[in-house]
């Protein structure tokens, strides 16, 4: 949605606004989080929070929610 980042936090983290190319539109955040691991190495996070409809809900679900697969019938 836009080239600038939206926040930055000197060597912690930098977090972006983007938008879908298809309509709706959607409009979400992704941040890039950094911080030192136990093994005195760097450890990255990428977090990709979407929009909440007036129902408390997500309108999208995230391709790696970390669940178990849900089968649907048809």
């Amino acid at each position: 949605a836009e080239p600038e980042a939206i926040r930055i936090t000197p060597g912690k983290e930098v977090c972006y606004r983007m938008r879908d190319d298809v309509p709706p539109f959607l409009e979400s955040t992704v941040t890039f989080r950094i911080a030192p691991n136990a093994s005195g190495g760097t450890s990255l996070r990428v977090i990709h929070e979407l929009p909440i409809t007036g129902s408390g809900r997500m309108t999208k679900a995230a391709a790696n929610h970390n669940r178990s697969p849900i089968k649907l019938a048809a």
